[in-house]
């Protein structure tokens, strides 16, 4: 529905804004498996402190050419445009920061700024 669409497409803008088209069909694929297992795209997007953005205060509408790829990619995803080996990979991060919990993962890929990592 709507909604749902509308919160997969927020948490592209927000998590893969300035990566590569591939990286934000990535994010949808992530966001994907973890709705899986909330039972949907606005559970997984909002469950706490599962998406940094999600935390910010202050934070400006999506707008502009970063939304409209957004939203591009959200729909790609929904009509079965996938990255491949993204199957069981819950988790990504940028390549700027080093988070402890990714010591204990499986790095499966680096697409763009990001790495992403599997138990």
């Amino acid at each position: 529905d709507r909604k749902e669409f509308e919160c997969l497409a927020e948490n592209i803008y927000y998590e893969s804004r300035g990566e590569p088209y591939i990286g934000k069909i990535a994010v949808a694929n992530i966001t994907f498996n973890r709705a899986e297992k909330e039972g949907s795209f606005c559970g997984a997007v909002h469950r706490t402190k599962q998406f940094s953005w999600t935390m910010m205060k202050d934070l400006k509408k999506p707008h502009g050419d970063e939304w409209f790829a957004s939203r591009h990619a959200a729909h790609m995803f929904s009509n079965g445009v996938r990255v491949k080996n993204l199957e069981e990979v819950h988790y990504f991060h940028t390549e700027a920061v080093n988070p402890v919990w990714d010591n204990n993962m499986v790095k499966i890929a680096t697409i763009g700024g990001h790495q992403f990592y599997k138990q």
